[in-house]
């Protein structure tokens, strides 16, 4: 019941977590996963033997509306398929947090990128007691030219990170979802 409420929100949010599972035929555990639905109507588990997409395919058979979701390729099967009536929203707290990662090996870049994030989070918080249009208003007053100087700031820093340190890694990551962190 809960699985069909869920198909039924508008809005989904979605991860996963590595679990250890028993395995008799190893020595050792292998590595399942348990993905998270979350929606107004509540939260919904399901465990899958690997990270497949077929686990979130599966699940989300049906599913048309905004699915929030972080980077994982095997979700863009899913809105391949969906041919537009699964809308991608990315995830500001994936990002961020790969940028907190690379605090340690670039600071002052990283901590710049955490302080502008910082900022996306500030107009949301403001936004929590308003209607929707007024919500909607205060993102394009304010979250609009946010977004505008982060990529263009995360355009000037790609030019010089190292691609595979964990700064070039968080730009990578943040410029690959572009689209899908401005959607509201």
């Amino acid at each position: 019941l809960l699985h069909t409420k869920i198909l039924s929100a508008n809005i989904v949010n979605t991860d996963d977590t590595p679990v250890p599972v028993q395995d008799p035929d190893r020595a050792h555990c292998r590595t399942g996963r348990i993905w998270a639905y979350v929606s107004r109507h509540g939260t919904v588990y399901d465990a899958t033997a690997d990270r497949s997409r077929a686990g979130p395919l599966t699940f989300l058979r049906g599913y048309q509306g905004f699915l929030q979701c972080d980077a994982y390729a095997g979700y863009d099967e899913l809105f391949r398929q969906s041919n537009g009536t699964v809308v991608e929203v990315g995830c500001w707290a994936h990002a961020r947090r790969k940028f907190v990662e690379a605090q340690q090996t670039s600071p002052r870049a990283a901590h710049e990128a955490v302080a502008r994030i910082k900022q996306l989070y500030a107009v949301e918080h403001e936004t929590k007691a308003l209607e929707a249009s007024s919500r909607a208003s205060l993102r394009q007053e304010k979250s609009i030219p946010l977004l505008a100087a982060l990529k263009t700031w995360l355009e000037e820093v790609a030019l010089t990170a190292l691609p595979k340190s964990p700064l070039g890694e968080a730009v990578t990551y943040a410029r690959n979802q572009w689209a899908a962190l401005n959607v509201y």
